[in-house]
């Protein structure tokens, strides 16, 4: 140990305390200008792993018990005996390297949860979906990674499918670096107007749960990821997503729905699949038909319509109108949105032949269904 300081009184006691910061400190009670306890309440409060003793006469006792109730270490009777004296020294020598040894590994702890963060966040996430955690264990390790879903959550699920590919500009990929850029696409595409936090679960596929601040903007999501996934990458990726309607509690079930969904696309054909990515990317085009589509992958609207049918479970017209109704739906949230321009926006060139076919999906017309009147 070394003597670093002395001081006369309690304000130039407290001025080298914040200069030289020390380990230990001895206060003489009885000091000029500020009481020594008036020093300790203060060093307590700045600079709380500062080990203080006291020193005091016999005549000072109850002020030595009310330092006690500071924090402080311990206090010596004047005149100091130097047995005693070396005693509390080595005492708090001791506690300092315990200060030491706990800072040391307080530090390796946090370094260690800097370096490893996500993959930390991401085990937590992980267990969460998989329905391994508590209500509770989940609100804490929300709180502890900072992750704020106080609004209604949605959960989005990509798996990137390798055996397709866009014909032009198709280039191979690494599996895991491919899985990377999806990623990184991802979080461009979904950041721009939420706080996602994405990760991987253990079949590789690519999972993000996020607030929804806007309806709309989260219903229309699924088609820009695989719109800027197509434009950057050139590769097919699966999307799907859902609202949690309930606690964060229906988050597995959820997952496991969504985990379903996609498996049963994986049986699809790759003509199958290409179908219906350019179906829910152009359903918008009045004139689209079979015909179109058939062109775009240069085979016979017979033969695309038997595979429709076969793997897709609805014919093209009835999965062209599911999807335009479906969209239809998440317009019609906003109420600005005027019932002629939802049908124009999902391909129909009159609001009469909209609320025919909205009909009859829904079994109410569009106006009905605005105002509740759907079961």
């Amino acid at each position: 140990m070394e003597i670093v300081g002395e001081a006369e009184d309690g304000e130039m006691a407290l001025e080298l305390v914040q200069e030289l910061l020390p380990d230990l400190l001895f206060i003489d009670i009885c000091i000029p200008i500020m009481t020594g306890l008036e020093v300790a309440e203060k060093v307590s409060r700045m600079y709380p792993n500062c080990i203080m003793i006291l020193i005091t006469g016999h005549d000072e006792f109850t002020f030595a018990q009310q330092a006690l109730k500071l924090n402080v270490f311990d206090y010596l009777l004047k005149p100091v005996n130097q047995e005693d004296l070396g005693a509390v020294v080595r005492r708090a020598k001791k506690q300092l390297d315990q200060f030491s040894l706990q800072s040391k590994y307080m530090n390796w702890a946090n370094n260690h949860l800097k370096k490893n963060f996500t993959s930390i966040r991401d085990r937590f996430l992980n267990e969460w979906i998989n329905g391994q955690l508590s209500e509770i264990e989940v609100e804490e390790q929300l709180n502890f990674f900072e992750i704020d879903l106080s609004n209604q959550v949605g959960i989005l699920m990509i798996k990137v499918t390798d055996r397709l590919s866009i014909a032009q500009g198709y280039r191979e990929w690494n599996r895991q670096l491919l899985l990377f850029a999806v990623q990184n696409v991802t979080e461009e595409s979904v950041q721009a107007g939420n706080q996602a936090f994405l990760f991987r679960d253990a079949n590789d596929y690519l999972i993000g749960i996020l607030p929804i601040n806007n309806s709309v903007q989260f219903e229309e999501l699924a088609q820009q990821v695989i719109k800027d996934i197509d434009h950057y990458l050139k590769c097919v990726v699966h999307v799907v997503q859902q609202r949690v309607k309930g606690s964060l509690l229906d988050v597995p079930s959820i997952y496991q729905e969504l985990l379903q969904e996609i498996m049963r696309e994986e049986h699809w054909s790759p003509i199958v699949a290409l179908s219906k990515k350019f179906i829910d990317s152009h359903y918008q085009i009045e004139t689209f038909s079979l015909q179109v589509l058939a062109e775009q992958f240069q085979i016979s609207p017979a033969y695309l319509s038997r595979l429709l049918r076969q793997e897709l479970g609805a014919s093209f017209i009835d999965y062209l109108t599911r999807v335009r109704i479906n969209r239809a739906i998440q317009l019609m949230s906003d109420p600005a949105c005027k019932m002629y321009e939802v049908a124009e926006k999902v391909g129909y060139s009159t609001q009469h032949y909209f609320s025919t076919a909205f009909k009859k999906i829904m079994g109410v017309s569009p106006t009905e269904y605005r105002k509740g009147g759907v079961s």
